[in-house]
């Protein structure tokens, strides 16, 4: 994934890498997660998840139900 994130701005990339992490470590990640950790909207929540997927589709699917 590192690969494309360089050009990022900082932000960007810190939340991309907080993804990357709760993935690795916990397996799943949720735009709640996103929202309490760096104070995001949902909007901008579901759009860094949906920016990781570009990056690194083949390390999650993201379930867009709402549940």
């Amino acid at each position: 994934m590192d690969s494309d994130k360089s050009e990022l701005r900082w932000g960007v990339a810190q939340r991309l890498d907080f993804i990357e992490f709760r993935l690795f470590w916990e397996g799943r990640v949720n735009r709640s997660d996103l929202m309490e950790q760096f104070g995001l909207s949902v909007n901008q929540a579901s759009a860094d998840l949906n920016r990781y997927i570009g990056f690194a589709p083949e390390n999650m699917v993201y379930d867009k139900r709402n549940i």
